[in-house]
């Protein structure tokens, strides 16, 4: 279905966050006869001119009445089996829309995706390519539907969330990484990794599917595709990464965009030259530089415990201080507990709800915990704590292993009132 077809249908809008905004105003554009409504738990969403409005505790009762379904990305509702026909989203109105002129390359993974297409899109920009970057990197896709001229190459970053309703998959697919992550969403590993699937199951023998050769699960998406299957490591990157990038799982983003980009036409040189200068994403170990004689990393973009590890990995035996725990998403501790348990980390900051699943998981190997342990919910007193017990030289680590949102909106917002806490002048 493209968005074109839309147009005399009475479509609903499930869910009016910014990416619900952005579908209100394509529709507006490519089908000005659509009767739009929008439909959201949020009974505190003004009314919109042209649009009906359903909010509140029942606003999922009167789904039936629609022809098209639009729903969010992550919004809790799974259609019965009547209303299955009617659903789609904005992923799929913006991949069905597109020209055949246009490049689409999608980019999924647990971890590694903002980055990666943040990367291709560094070397095709750096080739002279026309490069678009949109999607779950907090670009809403519809926005830039007249944008599709041809030549032009969209990079999507895809979620789960978006993948999980699609029926069609882009012609380019790149998985960075495969591991349990929005398991309170999906359900279990399996139903996350069916959804992870889509990027791959619906290509065809013409398209291509890069995947990180280090991972059996991204094999085996790999293995959905019908079309040409590349494997990428961190050794298929041969030149110097920036610091940012100087670790196993950096070397392997930028060996994926510089295989896509040569894929695409950049000469290795072009591609080489600007990835190995290619800046970081925010909230990514994302060094702030020393403070009062410590020396501060944001990486609030580590939800899961595996991205916990990564960073532990990095700065291994420099940590004094690390921030965890977030929202409770079922995660299994046991292997960051052993690890924080035998490293050389003193203060262990812990924030709900997980944080004290996380000192259990320390505590399972050494009873007797030789750490000092500050739970809080106030990132403020946090970093305070940390000032005053971070050794000079040392680190102090935002490395939560936990999503943010049981306290901040996002990963973002938590990055952000850290290093806000961060720059702010000490307590006297």
């Amino acid at each position: 279905m493209t968005i074109t077809e839309l147009d005399g249908k009475h479509v609903c809008i499930l869910g009016f966050g910014r990416e619900g905004r952005a579908t209100l105003e394509a529709l507006r554009q490519y089908a000005p006869h659509a009767r739009i409504t929008i439909a959201d738990i949020n009974s505190g969403i003004r009314p919109v001119s042209g649009a009906g409005l359903i909010t509140g505790p029942d606003y999922l009762e009167r789904l039936g009445d629609f022809d098209v379904i639009i729903k969010t990305p992550g919004l809790p509702w799974r259609p019965p089996d009547a209303l299955a026909a009617r659903l789609t989203s904005a992923t799929e109105l913006f991949l069905n829309s597109l020209p055949q002129a246009v490049t689409v390359i999608g980019v999924t993974g647990t971890k590694g995706k903002s980055t990666t297409a943040h990367l291709i899109h560094t070397a095709l920009t750096a080739g002279g390519k026309r490069s678009i970057l949109a999607g779950n990197i907090g670009e809403p896709m519809l926005t830039h539907l007249s944008d599709a001229t041809p030549g032009t190459i969209f990079v999507l970053e895809l979620s789960s969330y978006q993948l999980e309703t699609l029926r069609i998959s882009p012609p380019i697919a790149v998985i960075t990484s495969i591991f349990p992550d929005h398991l309170d969403y999906h359900g279990s590993f399996e139903a996350y990794v069916a959804a992870k699937r889509h990027i791959t199951e619906f290509q065809t023998a013409a398209d291509t599917v890069f995947y990180n050769g280090a991972s059996e699960d991204c094999r085996r998406l790999a293995l959905a595709s019908p079309g040409r299957k590349v494997p990428f490591n961190p050794a298929d990157f041969p030149g110097r990464p920036a610091p940012a990038f100087d670790s196993p799982a950096g070397r392997s983003d930028l060996a994926a965009a510089l295989l896509v980009a040569q894929g695409l036409g950049v000469p290795k040189a072009t591609a080489l030259r600007a990835l190995s200068s290619a800046s970081g994403l925010p909230h990514r170990q994302q060094d702030l530089g020393s403070r009062g004689g410590i020396r501060w990393i944001d990486d609030s973009a580590a939800t899961t415990p595996q991205s916990t590890l990564a960073a532990l990995k990095r700065f291994e035996g420099r940590i004094d201080t690390i921030i965890l725990g977030g929202l409770d998403r079922g995660y299994n501790f046991s292997e960051l507990g052993a690890r924080l348990s035998n490293s050389t980390i003193r203060n262990l900051i812990l924030f709900p709800d997980t944080g004290a699943k996380i000192r259990a998981a320390v505590e399972a190997v050494q009873p007797e915990i030789p750490k000092i342990c500050f739970e809080t919910s106030d990132m403020a007193a946090a970093v305070q704590f940390a000032r005053d017990h971070t050794g000079a030289g040392r680190i102090c680590l935002l490395s939560s292993g936990a999503p943010s949102y049981n306290l901040f909106k996002n990963y973002g917002e938590r990055g952000d009132a850290f290093q806000a806490a961060v720059h702010r002048p000490p307590e006297a």
